[in-house]
């Protein structure tokens, strides 16, 4: 009997704890006596040998022990023994205790310790359902069983998507249709909660089943080389609990079509918001109602903006300010625009720390300068970076860590964006020892006071939110790292250029990307490093050459020259660093004047070993 009923709770994947494991001996073992106490339901077998035994009966004791401290739940089973008989040893499990009593006649505070054991635990049965084996088959009585504890589990332990607001009503919707068809699909435009809706299903269903699966992100790992047999096994591996199945397709698909399975195939690659959804999925939270209270709306539509359709950010952010006034609401969203809130911060993390230092680089370059960027600089800048492009970027964007529109512009769910900063921010509590810059005052210090270090990979600075920097030689001296730099102005027709030019001074011999707003001055400097530069943006600059002496930008015939009067920015791709005589050059242009794009390319001619190609885009007045 205990060797059925242990293997039905297996396959019904309750962790189950059986007392024939461990080692018998004149006491229970503290291994036995841990196993109860860490235990949500102990489940005690009568037998008619039960009462000879001082070791079952020592552990009916910490059972019932447990149960008056710990309000463990105890289920009797009376297997061809009458609960009387039991409760008052009487017949012929009176007998199996009447020998112990023979064992045990000088210690009778432990004799009758037992027999209160016995008529409590017997007690038990009034209280709940009458399990009893005398005629019934041990499969029926086993099911039975299993049943009762499966309920009183969901009682103790609701799942969790119920708290989600009307997953109830549509997970009883999917039950009757499941009820009606073997084969049910969920349809859909993303974003409107169709894995969360199978999730709570599954998680309600899956144990009235001999076998169960939630297969997730199908068509992202289908389209893996090797996905699709990498699913089979799972899902195998899943419905037969078995790890190490035999990869014989067609012969466990033959054992299943003899047991009743369920399994859900999620094909879901992100969740977009829904107003009339997540808007009350917040407020449950932070309301304890599915409205904000008067005078909280636009602050309660401010924390829906920040979370932007992330069902955890909502609970997280919603129990953190359930309670608290307006002032304290208003506080910590401003602090959540700068640092992560630390729960959503450590969930999102799972996902960071499971790639490896290449994807680690790229992820930290999107998400400290290049969100909503052009793709094909910065796979340009990332390639010259030394990252392996084709691996990293497909497997974060398997991963949802980042995406590229049909805009061509990498794209990052803000929260990512913000895990992957603060990740910066712990390298250092000193930004001058981070490995990436973006924030002004900190850029300010940094730059003014020369207290960059050889940490220092980026800087992009956003010249609207900064004072005038005035920069000297020894500003980049120590950052022999440097591969990015970007000095921009994110408000449209502010040319202003807060930052002194580029000094004649050591420290960009690294780097890979420029950018460069309002440069003031008629040619590059000197000690950049053209081997190492692929990417150029220097958009309203007064630059006509791009160094000094021989090397000069391509003629004004190719719209190199930004500070024309019929451009307004420009940006240069390098792909081969080498430069020529550009006296020799030929130039095809081609102006789209529906699109107002001006698109240029510049060929040299037999240049020998000394050669360069240059394409560039330039927005036309």
């Amino acid at each position: 009997m205990t060797n059925y009923l242990y293997s039905a709770l297996s396959r019904k994947s309750i962790e189950t704890f059986i007392d024939d494991q461990l080692n018998r001996g004149d006491k229970i073992s503290q291994s036995l006596v841990n196993a109860i106490e860490a235990s949500t339901i102990s489940v005690i077998i009568f037998s008619e040998g039960y009462a000879s035994s001082r070791w079952c009966l020592d552990e009916l004791l910490k059972i019932l022990e447990c149960k008056r401290e710990y309000v463990q739940i105890v289920i009797p089973v009376f297997y061809r023994v009458d609960p009387s008989d039991v409760r008052n040893q009487t017949g012929t499990f009176g007998d199996s205790f009447s020998k112990l009593e023979e064992r045990f006649k000088e210690n009778s505070k432990k004799l009758q310790s037992w027999r209160n054991a016995l008529k409590e635990a017997a007690s038990l049965y009034l209280n709940l359902l009458q399990f009893y084996g005398f005629a019934r088959p041990e499969s029926e009585l086993t099911e039975e069983i299993v049943n009762h504890i499966l309920k009183r589990l969901a009682e103790l332990f609701p799942h969790n998507n119920n708290r989600l607001v009307g997953v109830e009503s549509r997970v009883v919707a999917i039950e009757s249709l499941l009820s009606a068809a073997p084969l049910l699909a969920i349809w859909g435009i993303g974003g409107i909660g169709k894995t969360t809706i199978a999730r709570a299903t599954f998680d309600k269903i899956s144990s009235d089943f001999e076998g169960s699966c939630f297969l997730e992100n199908v068509r992202e790992e289908s389209q893996r080389l090797g996905g699709l047999a990498c699913l089979r096994q799972k899902l195998l591996s899943n419905l037969f609990r078995d790890e190490n199945m035999i990869p014989d397709i067609d012969l466990h698909f033959k054992r299943l079509s003899r047991r009743k399975v369920l399994v859900v195939f999620d094909d879901v690659t992100c969740f977009n918001q829904i107003e009339s959804f997540i808007g009350s999925l917040e407020c449950r939270h932070a309301f304890k109602q599915n409205h904000p209270d008067v005078g909280y709306e636009e602050l309660s539509s401010k924390v829906i903006q920040h979370a932007q359709g992330v069902p955890l950010a909502l609970k997280v952010l919603g129990c953190f300010l359930f309670g608290w006034e307006k002032k304290v609401w208003e506080s910590a969203i401003n602090k959540l625009k700068q640092i992560l809130h630390p729960k959503i911060h450590d969930v999102l993390k799972l996902s960071y720390d499971d790639l490896d230092v290449n994807e680690k680089g790229i992820f930290l370059d999107v998400a400290c300068f290049f969100k909503s960027d052009d793709v094909y600089p910065v796979m340009k800048f990332l390639d010259a970076s030394g990252f392996h492009l084709e691996i990293g970027i497909s497997v974060l964007a398997d991963k949802s860590l980042i995406d590229v529109n049909p805009y061509d512009r990498i794209t990052m769910h803000d929260l990512l964006q913000e895990l992957g900063r603060e990740i910066v921010r712990q390298e250092s509590i000193n930004p001058g020892n981070q490995s990436r810059l973006w924030h002004h005052e900190d850029m300010y210090e940094i730059l003014t006071n020369n207290t960059g270090t050889k940490s220092i990979e980026g800087i992009c600075l956003d010249m609207s939110k900064a004072n005038e920097i005035r920069l000297n030689p020894n500003t980049f001296v120590k950052m022999h790292k440097l591969r990015f730099l970007k000095f921009y102005n994110s408000i449209n027709g502010d040319n202003r250029c807060k930052v002194s030019y580029l000094q004649e001074s050591p420290g960009f011999a690294e780097v890979r990307f420029l950018h460069r707003h309002g440069y003031p001055l008629k040619s590059l400097p000197s000690n950049i490093n053209q081997k190492k530069l692929v990417v150029i943006e220097i958009p309203h600059s007064n630059i006509q050459q791009f160094w000094d002496g021989t090397r000069q930008a391509p003629n004004r015939r190719s719209s190199m020259n930004t500070g024309d009067r019929w451009l307004r920015s420009g940006v240069l791709e390098i792909d081969e660093v080498k430069f020529g005589n550009p006296s020799t050059s030929t130039v095809e242009m081609a102006v789209d004047l529906e699109n107002g794009v001006n698109h240029g390319t510049a060929g040299h001619g037999d240049l020998g070993k000394e050669s360069a190609q240059v394409t560039m885009n330039s927005n036309i007045l």
